[in-house]
């Protein structure tokens, strides 16, 4: 695991995290979040004039950061005060092993690239806000988390909403965001390898062709009868990625010896455990001089 925050993918529901009083932490994957794209959402009413309201991992399970690493927050966000869109603060906040604050720096913010449907809708990252910083942890850090929080009156409606948040040291020359990954999970059955991080992006004729999740029944006349087998069907993904030489032997010995892991399908965005196929280990299909294209053939399953 690269992202050191616990139950990020919220897989284990709220498990990890709190928000303070009177807010109330669900896990949402039918309105604002959907399968394998699930939100964290804080729900609660203001109990006071100009309260602060916040979300963030529990203290016990702030992720541990070492003085000087490079260090990147990333989280996709929205909130709601008395019904209306606010733009929430996000914070990314080191402390020392005695939890005394270092320092609280504030992340980036870009809008939804996609507002057109609403804000924050089933689990979509273009309708959410985006949330990024990169920063080298400072002296006497030992701990870092990522904390979201509005202000509200007395009375006004509060929602919270935190779709993938990540935490993680950036490796060395490594200048894209990082992917996500589902974090530390507590739960034995959670506790997935995730795809290689060293990996490029798959490129961009890459899809999944799902099962068929209905049986047909043939008709006399008309149109054949069916009956559905499977809401969410699993998908079998072919892709192509750009690999050096370096890659290129982390993916084949990643292939060697993995069985399941976690992956976020390209195309959809969503979280899913992911296996090779039986014809899908990796592949050169073409040689680029100092890199190579590699094909693999992978079978997912929404998370």
């Amino acid at each position: 695991m690269s992202n050191r925050l616990p139950n990020a993918g919220f897989l284990d529901l709220t498990a990890g995290w709190t928000a303070s009083a009177p807010l109330a932490l669900t896990v949402d994957e039918d309105t604002r979040g959907a399968p394998g794209r699930m939100v964290l959402r804080a729900t609660g009413v203001a109990t006071a004039n100009g309260q602060t309201l916040t979300v963030q991992p529990l203290t016990a399970m702030r992720p541990g950061v070492n003085v000087g690493d490079l260090v990147e927050g990333r989280a996709f966000v929205a909130a709601f005060v008395a019904g209306a869109v606010v733009v929430p603060e996000v914070r990314l906040i080191f402390r020392t092993a005695g939890a005394v604050q270092v320092s609280a720096v504030a992340m980036a913010q870009t809008p939804p690239a996609l507002a057109t449907h609403g804000a924050a809708l089933s689990g979509v990252a273009d309708t959410f806000r985006r949330a990024f910083l990169r920063t080298a942890a400072p002296a006497t850090t030992a701990n870092a988390t990522i904390e979201v929080r509005v202000t509200a009156n007395l009375g006004q409606t509060v929602e919270i909403l935190i779709l993938k948040p990540l935490l993680a040291a950036v490796p060395t020359g490594k200048g894209d965001p990082l992917p996500f990954d589902p974090g530390v999970q507590e739960a034995a059955d959670l506790q997935l390898v995730v795809w290689p991080t060293l990996l490029r992006p798959f490129q961009r004729q890459a899809g999944a062709e799902p099962k068929p999740g209905r049986i047909e029944f043939d008709a006399d006349q008309g149109r054949p009868a069916s009956r559905r087998t499977a809401v969410d069907p699993a998908r079998r993904f072919d892709g192509v990625l750009r690999c050096d030489a370096v890659q290129r032997a982390a993916l084949e010995a990643f292939a060697r010896g993995v069985g399941d892991f976690w992956m976020v399908e390209p195309d959809s965005d969503r979280l899913c455990v992911a296996g090779f196929a039986a014809d899908g280990a990796p592949r050169m299909t073409e040689s680029r001089g100092s890199t190579v294209m590699m094909s693999v053939g992978l079978w997912l399953e929404t998370a």
